[in-house]
């Protein structure tokens, strides 16, 4: 059964965003894929985060993994 996005922070993403290396990696930062009000399905990427090496793309996913907080969902 999908789920709705219900909200999204904005400190969390913003602190993945600088794991990744943003601002000073052009390219780092954060990809919101679904919107608030948006039903999504199990496994489905709320958003994307990319990095310019390996390594903050390892830091920003540990990051979120410890911080779900980032998106609260309701059935």
């Amino acid at each position: 059964m999908p789920d709705r996005v219900a909200a999204i922070g904005n400190r969390m993403p913003a602190h993945a965003a600088r794991r990744a290396g943003a601002p000073q990696a052009n390219c780092a930062g954060i990809r919101l894929d679904a919107r608030v009000g948006e039903h999504i399905v199990h496994g489905q990427p709320l958003f994307a985060r990319p990095a310019e090496s390996r390594g903050e793309s390892v830091y920003a996913i540990g990051f979120v993994r410890r911080h779900t907080e980032i998106a609260q969902l309701e059935d």
